[in-house]
């Protein structure tokens, strides 16, 4: 896959002194003409991409930073949020102004990683090289995909390196709403900082009303993922 820049972007003239801003924005404009062609939305003004089915609302808002250095640091900060169209119904008839918020970031950049020592964390990264540490206080093995990145700089390949982050470590979680086996996976896959957010989230509810013949099963899964949890904090 190749990606121009358009042509009066800003992204091909800037020097070290063009304002954080410009840089940040220039971005933003190119990730939301990359994803205007694939169906999302894009605002401008609160830079985000959005993308809804007839169960799902992903909102993907795009951030930067205060401490940005002009000539040095301009920071892209990428955050998701899924909205469920069911949840959100069943508020509205039971009176409530509702969303129907699931969760987003931070728990879906977190995974358990089997057959690893535990303490063993490994940090994806967007446009840098993947980094391994070990924490000795930890009980489990992880893996952390970082969603935030140093776009000062930043070349069309990397571009294409933050569109197939959005894609690989987001977007594919409207498949897993929709299909019981990729639910089911990702409970499965799921370490305990996920499933404490999860235990906080409408998850179960979710699944209550989605899938209806495999209800039983994918919260029998979740809630014994949950009792993991409190055993191991209570270890």
């Amino acid at each position: 896959m190749k990606w121009k820049w358009d042509e009066d972007s800003v992204l091909n003239k800037y020097t070290e002194y063009t304002p954080c801003k410009d840089i940040f924005q220039a971005v933003c404009n190119e990730i939301g003409k990359y994803y205007e062609e694939k169906g999302f939305n894009y605002s401008k003004s609160r830079s985000k991409i959005t993308y809804k089915n007839k169960f799902i609302k992903l909102e993907i808002g795009l951030w930067s930073s205060s401490y940005n250095m002009l000539g040095k640091d301009v920071t892209l900060e990428i955050i998701p949020s899924f909205f469920s169209l069911g949840l959100a119904n069943k508020d509205k008839e039971s009176g409530k102004k509702s969303k129907g918020y699931l969760f987003g970031y931070p728990e879906i950049f977190f995974y358990s990683i089997p057959n690893r020592k535990p303490g063993t964390v490994i940090v994806k990264r967007i446009l840098n090289e993947t980094i391994e540490r070990f924490e000795e206080w930890s009980s489990e093995s992880v893996l952390k995909i970082g969603h935030t990145c140093n776009i000062y700089g930043i070349t069309e390949d990397d571009f294409i390196k933050i569109v197939n982050f959005i894609d690989n470590e987001i977007i594919k979680y409207i498949e897993v709403f929709e299909d019981v086996r990729k639910m089911k996976q990702f409970i499965m896959n799921s370490d305990f900082e996920r499933i404490n957010y999860l235990t906080k989230s409408r998850l179960k509810e979710y699944i209550e009303i989605t899938f209806l013949e495999e209800k039983t099963g994918l919260i029998n899964i979740l809630e014994n993922k949950i009792k993991c949890l409190i055993q191991n904090k209570n270890a």
